[in-house]
């Protein structure tokens, strides 16, 4: 057996090790973005969620002063603030109980009007005190919060947009860091 030969064997075996690394390299990526979206997207709804509820606890003083949602003055003025301190938050809207948009703020996405109009959302009114999940819609994950008066009268919903594209990019930073 001369060197030539043994070189060859040893190139070929580095080449199938490597391209069997690769292989696993990149299932382990996909594998962890999926689990890394699913335990991502919960965690910012949540985030959303508390400065919505910050926003709500807005309207509902207005309300109590006898300011309905659609005379709302300066909503844009506070959801850019919000949106300068949270800058995953990719839209803001405020319907009415039946769904129709009042307010809304940086760009929604595709299908967002149809979704506030969605019984399954306007059924968020019924039970206040609770958040549902975020919602895929068209690249954003939306929270919707209902606003319920202290008498109990539904005023409409809050909602607020988180772009997907925030959490592929925390996933991408993190596989690259492995």
């Amino acid at each position: 057996m001369n060197d030539t030969y043994l070189r060859r064997i040893y190139m070929r075996l580095a080449g199938v090790i490597m391209i069997v690394v690769v292989m696993a390299l990149a299932a382990t990526a996909t594998l962890s973005h999926r689990a890394f979206e699913h335990a991502l997207a919960p965690e910012l709804a949540r985030k959303a969620a508390t400065v919505g509820a910050t926003i709500r606890s807005l309207m509902l003083k207005a309300h109590d002063n006898n300011v309905s949602l659609k005379d709302l003055f300066g909503m844009e003025q506070v959801f850019e603030e919000v949106r300068k301190t949270i800058p995953e938050i990719a839209s803001f809207a405020i319907t009415d109980e039946q769904g129709a948009l009042i307010h809304s703020h940086l760009k929604l996405p595709r299908g967002a009007v149809e979704y506030f109009r969605k019984g399954e959302t306007l059924f968020a009114l019924e039970s206040p005190d609770l958040v549902g999940p975020a919602v895929l819609v068209s690249g954003q994950y939306i929270v919707s919060l209902p606003v319920v008066a202290s008498d109990g009268q539904h005023l409409g919903l809050l909602h607020l947009g988180v772009d997907a594209d925030f959490v592929d990019a925390i996933v991408v930073d993190m596989l690259l860091d492995v």
